[in-house]
């Protein structure tokens, strides 16, 4: 973009593409005290009368370079304080939510920094205004091709994006997004207006830096008109992405549905064009709040080939007949705790219910065949030693069922009966002083079998109809 080209006239040209400033509009302008958002609150200000535009300036402290922090703050309150500019600023420990979240300094100051700007701009009915330049555009746009993106990647930094802020939906714009960092330092030279320049952007310390001050002098030896050229690809790049995100979303809606929950339809879903089809599995991934990355976009494809997928720990992709579906499974529920089991007593395991009754050798018989649904388990009760405990199963429990041969780990046999494992901490068994003698529904222990010298019967109930 050639230096003589008038930044006024650009960024004017830009907020009328955009429809960014309608008249009558409140901004709120993040203001740093630097030459780009200096430059865009005077540029608001030249335009606030012709435009009715209610001008604020908000300024975030991040007290991450100590005095020089303060002295931004400083210059910044002092220039509005004498401009007549209404001025919001606050201090934000940046350092301190970085070690509490995990994220690095640039993170942590970002995320504090829009959480200050959209808490200003939603408090004032505002449209929030930040400072980015062709030049921040290009840097953000080669640095996603360093790390690997896409199509929407390399588009740069939008000019408007909307946000939201506790129920207040609003725009974020961006009026110098067509501008050059050299037009903004000669606009401030032309308007002789100050600012400040923060140290850090001129250490090669961060990867940021080290692309702006090693590689664009680099790329600028080749093309002096760098930010221009860009401005161009960027605006073909966004129309194209505009383009296939609308006929994803069209093809999203269509392949979208099915009554058992979340799903997509398979066969529409393979035989659409690859890159329709890697932007309806994001779509779909980010509608249910998961990871839209390539791993996971090409897990779901995967899936919808027929091969069964696990996203998350507890989030799995699979075929369902023709539709592709997510699949949460239960969180397991809590074991049982170990408890003295009295007879007669009901005992409630989540939605079925447990009770155990002693019958006399010549009840057995008749309550077996008139209530076969209730009682699905009959032991000698005269052969439990001591008293029968509930509970659920414990590492090395074992089990030798009346009429098997051989005895096993209750753990095997529930993996034998395909018991699903979230269940399996939630599955009752009674147990006497010597171990297992009863898995309700399943099977009870051989030392603990009626037979022709039993008097009286332990019936065991577990079910949920009673």
């Amino acid at each position: 973009m050639p230096r003589s080209s008038a930044l006024e006239q650009i960024a004017a040209d830009t907020a009328a593409r955009w429809q960014m400033l309608p008249p009558g509009t409140s901004v709120v302008a993040a203001v740093s005290g630097g030459a780009d958002s200096m430059a865009l609150l005077q540029l608001l200000l030249e335009l606030a009368p012709a435009r009715r535009l209610q001008v604020t300036a908000a300024h975030l402290n991040h007290c991450l370079r100590g005095p020089e922090s303060d002295r931004d703050e400083q210059f910044v309150t002092a220039w509005c304080a004498a401009a007549g500019v209404d001025c919001v600023t606050r201090r934000a420990d940046v350092a301190g939510l970085s070690r509490r979240s995990g994220q690095s300094l640039e993170e942590a100051a970002r995320t504090l920094r829009y959480d200050f700007l959209y808490q200003v701009a939603a408090e004032r009915g505002a449209v929030l205004a930040t400072a980015h330049t062709a030049t921040d555009n290009f840097e953000t746009a080669l640095f996603r091709l360093a790390r690997g993106t896409g199509l929407g990647g390399l588009c740069g930094i939008p000019p408007v994006r909307g946000f939201r802020w506790q129920g207040y939906t609003g725009r974020l714009v961006r009026p110098l997004i067509e501008v050059s960092r050299r037009q903004v330092e000669d606009y401030c030279q032309r308007r002789q207006l100050p600012y400040i320049t923060d140290s850090t952007n001129l250490q090669p310390v961060y990867s940021r830096n080290r692309l702006r001050l090693q590689v664009l002098p680099v790329l600028r030896s080749l093309n002096s008109a760098l930010e221009q050229s860009f401005v161009k690809t960027a605006r073909h790049l966004g129309q194209d992405q505009d383009y296939l995100c609308a006929q994803a979303e069209a093809l999203y809606r269509q392949l979208a549905g099915g009554s058992a929950g979340p799903s997509l339809d398979a066969a529409g879903l393979l035989a659409a064009h690859p890159a329709l089809a890697a932007r309806v599995a994001a779509r779909f991934l980010k509608e249910q709040d998961l990871p839209a990355g390539e791993a996971e976009i090409q897990k779901l494809l995967s899936a919808a080939a027929g091969t069964k997928q696990q996203l998350t720990a507890n989030t799995f992709l699979c075929l369902q007949g023709t539709q592709l579906c997510l699949y949460r499974p239960p969180a397991p529920a809590a074991p049982i705790p170990a408890q003295p089991v009295a007879v007669g007593k009901m005992y409630s395991i989540g939605q079925k219910k447990l009770m155990v009754c002693v019958l006399s050798q010549e009840k057995y018989g008749a309550e077996k065949k008139i209530n076969k649904k209730f009682f699905i388990n009959f032991m000698d009760y005269d052969k439990i030693c001591n008293a029968l405990a509930l509970r659920s199963r414990q590492p090395g429990d074992r089990i030798h069922l009346a009429g098997r041969g051989v005895g096993k780990t209750v753990k095997k046999l529930l993996n034998e009966q395909k018991v699903p494992s979230a269940e399996r901490c939630h599955l009752p068994l009674l147990a006497d002083q010597k171990g297992v003698v009863c898995l309700p529904g399943i099977g009870i222990d051989s030392r603990v079998a009626v037979d022709e010298k039993t008097k009286n019967i332990a019936a065991v109930y577990y079910g949920e109809d009673f």
